[in-house]
């Protein structure tokens, strides 16, 4: 089993700044908001694939484009698009923002 998380998410494109909570703050009911984050693979030898994002946020609100796949040390920008629904009626929470298996070999 392995201990270590190869993926993380940064608020800046030289990954510095890493996202550990992710608060929309007030937000106005059927207004769109967009959001810009990194994903980097921490990993110096192995590819991270198949990655998806947490079913919590899998709804018609949220749209967000990110990689499927990083290679070794690899950073890809990710885009997240909010528009929370004016029928909304409980938080949106999740939390891991995104899964994904790490290839050894």
């Amino acid at each position: 089993m392995i201990d270590k998380t190869y993926l993380a998410v940064y608020e800046d494109k030289d990954c510095k700044i890493p996202v550990n909570k992710m608060d929309f703050g007030r937000l106005v009911l059927g207004e769109s908001y967009g959001y810009t984050w990194y994903m980097k693979n921490l990993s110096d030898k192995w590819i991270v694939q198949n990655i998806t994002l947490n079913q919590s946020l899998n709804t018609d609100e949220v749209k967000i484009s990110h990689p499927e796949l990083l290679l070794p040390n690899e950073v890809a920008q990710i885009d997240l698009t909010f528009k929370p629904s004016l029928k909304r009626r409980e938080p949106l929470y999740s939390k891991g923002l995104f899964e994904s298996e790490l290839w050894i070999g």
